[in-house]
């Protein structure tokens, strides 16, 4: 039962994000194709994205649409029936200049094309442009790590500071930011001597689509 449920709340998203694309028309084509800018397409995508992917995932997604993707197609506006490899690439390129990393342009690589696989399901656009363009280069990760002297000394500095407790359990125990910030008494096993994170604190855009707030998950 449940499981028909989540299908019809999928098929009316889709529905409703259909509809929707009316209210952007620019203009319409001898065949009576919509058309819309491809800047004012990924924001009513990203609309129709916000119930189908966790509050952590939309806010990653609203930041890199909302920003520096609106940002650029407004400069250089284009309708997404005329978009092409070559101006998703230059969208790329741009991306560097302002002094982005490969790891974060392939994130915009990955939801652009996304989004464009869903304007083909849709029936906007007849192919993905995107699938032409390759995957931008990643760069290798390396990892840093605190030295013993590096890490005594840290803990000097944090010595008597409502900073001290966090240092220490992210020092002994490798935690990210969110998981040593989620954890609670209750996931703190005395008997036993154990910590058990199942809890982390993540950043949320809230209702007032303005507004970022941290939420435990």
């Amino acid at each position: 039962m449940q499981k028909i449920l989540h299908i019809k709340k999928l098929i009316q998203i889709r529905d409703d994000f259909k509809e929707s694309l009316e209210t952007i028309t620019i203009t319409k084509t001898e065949d009576k194709k919509v058309q819309i800018s491809f800047a004012d397409f990924m924001i009513k995508w990203l609309d129709m994205i916000k119930h189908q992917v966790e509050e952590a995932t939309y806010t990653g997604y609203k930041r890199q649409i909302e920003g520096r993707t609106k940002e650029y197609f407004t400069k250089h506006p284009i309708m997404i029936n005329d978009l092409k490899p070559v101006h998703i690439l230059d969208f790329y390129n741009w991306l560097y200049l302002q002094g982005l990393k490969g790891n974060t342009v392939v994130k915009y690589h990955a939801n652009i094309r996304k989004a464009l696989d869903y304007a083909v399901q849709t029936d906007l656009i007849p192919s993905n442009p995107a699938i032409k363009v390759g995957r931008p280069h990643q760069e290798q990760f390396i990892a840093d790590y605190y030295s013993e002297d590096e890490l005594n000394t840290l803990f000097q500095v944090v010595k008597d500071t409502p900073l001290e407790l966090i240092v220490y359990l992210t020092a002994f125990y490798g935690l990210r930011r969110s998981e040593v910030l989620g954890i609670r008494w209750s996931a703190i096993d005395f008997e036993n001597k154990t910590i058990t994170i199942n809890h982390k604190v993540v950043t949320v855009t809230n209702e007032n689509e303005d507004i970022e707030t941290a939420r435990i998950l």
